[in-house]
């Protein structure tokens, strides 16, 4: 079942310094990890990640990874579970847009 809202990009890790105006023309942005990531403290960034995804993210929005390969890692994994699929915007830097991206058939128990 699909909703009406307007779909979110989530910025998995902004660190600034990155123009995302681009991003937005396919949804409202919100951002899962900002600043500094911390890669030690796995279990909080899953809990954090997971939370999120559960009670603010929808089927129709888009992933933009970016910053930390583990921050990625864990947001991706919790998008999936809650909505199995994995749709990321992959920015294509001749064209200077984003390209939406989507992968579906996870095994997710």
């Amino acid at each position: 079942m699909t909703s009406s809202k307007t779909p979110t990009v989530w910025i998995v890790h902004d660190k600034g310094g990155f123009d995302f105006s681009k991003a937005a023309e396919h949804g409202a942005l919100k951002t899962v990890f900002k600043g500094e990531f911390n890669p030690f403290d796995l279990h909080a960034a899953r809990h954090h990640a997971e939370e999120l995804m559960k009670t603010e993210s929808s089927p129709e929005d888009w992933l933009v990874l970016v910053g930390s390969g583990i921050a990625g890692a864990i947001v991706a994994q919790a998008f999936i579970a809650q909505h199995d699929h994995f749709p990321v915007l992959v920015y294509h830097s001749q064209r200077h847009e984003y390209v939406k991206r989507e992968l579906t058939g996870f095994l997710v128990k």
